[in-house]
């Protein structure tokens, strides 16, 4: 973690002045429960990873790209959470003082910014080096940078009425991120755990929310995936049948063979003789 306290910027063009009481860089999946301070403004922006975060008895699942900006007297707490096992969280959090009233009360804390996130995550970079190096003008540098941030969050601020009232919403773009790790991940070890674990949700919920968009269950996707995938290399490869099943995620030749008779009611060799007949 990279932390840089109480430094002051005045803005060349006289338009604000902003003080950061501390500025933060982590590399780990952990808990935050910001200590209130109503003198403080929140900034935390997730350049990878999950973010739960509680607030009054509600939760709003952020990602990769999203800001999440408050006053210091709300009481929120946050989960970060990696989007592989092996990988680590990264996000930046700021504390800034002297902010003036750009996010109306009653605002959503997670926003998703229209900007691209690589514009974002190079100006949390460019402050964390201007900060570190502080070289010849590097407060007007710096200032400039957090007014720009501040009126990129403020445009694209939501009620939170609105946000808590479109829960299908919410889930319909979760679903879809699901479904999009999936058909990257789904040839490698996966399991509902696993995939829980990479979006924070419980596997629960995680079964729930499947069952409904899908009808079936996620492992019956799954393999779905992997037969289909398996069914092709077949057609267009002369690849052996056990390398095949380690390609599409089996690493037992004998556990593909029935999973794939049981799915298309064919061996795999026979699959294939038929097909390539064609």
């Amino acid at each position: 973690m990279l932390k840089i306290e109480q430094t002051r910027f005045i803005s060349l063009n006289k338009i604000s002045n902003i003080h950061i009481h501390n500025f933060c860089h982590y590399f780990e999946q952990s808990r935050l429960s910001v200590p209130q301070n109503k003198d403080l403004f929140l900034v935390v922006y997730i350049k990878r990873g999950f973010v739960k975060v509680s607030f009054d008895d509600t939760s709003i699942l952020a990602k990769s790209g999203d800001i999440i900006a408050a006053p210091g007297s709300s009481k929120l707490e946050f989960s970060f959470s990696a989007y592989e096992s092996q990988a680590t969280p990264d996000y930046y959090v700021l504390h800034l003082a002297d902010i003036s009233d750009m996010i109306p009360d009653g605002s959503c804390p997670v926003i998703n910014l229209t900007s691209a996130p690589e514009v974002l995550s190079s100006k949390f970079q460019l402050l964390e080096s201007e900060l570190m190096t502080q070289k010849d003008g590097w407060e007007n540098i710096c200032s400039c940078e957090l007014n720009v941030l501040m009126r990129l969050i403020s445009r694209d601020v939501t009620p939170l009425s609105e946000s808590i009232a479109a829960p299908a919403s919410r889930s319909d773009q979760l679903f879809k991120e699901i479904l999009d790790y999936i058909h990257v991940h789904y040839c490698e070890k996966i399991t509902l755990q696993s995939v829980a674990d990479y979006f924070f949700i419980s596997p629960y919920y995680l079964s729930h929310l499947f069952d409904n968009k899908k009808a079936v269950s996620l492992m019956q996707y799954i393999t779905h995936l992997r037969i289909h995938e398996a069914q092709m290399l077949l057609r267009t490869t002369d690849y052996p049948v056990k390398q095949i099943a380690q390609m599409t995620g089996y690493q037992n030749a004998n556990y593909f063979f029935n999973v794939f008779k049981q799915k298309t009611g064919m061996s795999p060799n026979l699959y294939r003789s038929e097909n390539s007949s064609e």
